[in-house]
């Protein structure tokens, strides 16, 4: 999640970039906010994922 720049292309649409021009610090804030909100969400997803995974095997071992 260490990525930064143009690398890592964020789902936002073209009104959001035209609103700040790439230099500017507000438009690097919010990239690295939305980053953040990503990661942290796909983080939390895997864990719910892997405790669903858990339950769904100890519930077919205990069949």
């Amino acid at each position: 999640f260490g990525e930064k720049g143009p690398s890592r292309q964020l789902t936002v649409n073209p009104e959001y970039k035209l609103d700040y021009p790439g230099g500017s610090l507000l438009h690097k804030l919010t990239d690295f906010l939305l980053l953040l909100i990503d990661s942290y969400f796909l983080h939390v997803f895997k864990l719910i994922l892997l405790q669903f995974c858990d339950l769904l095997s100890t519930s077919a071992e205990l069949r």
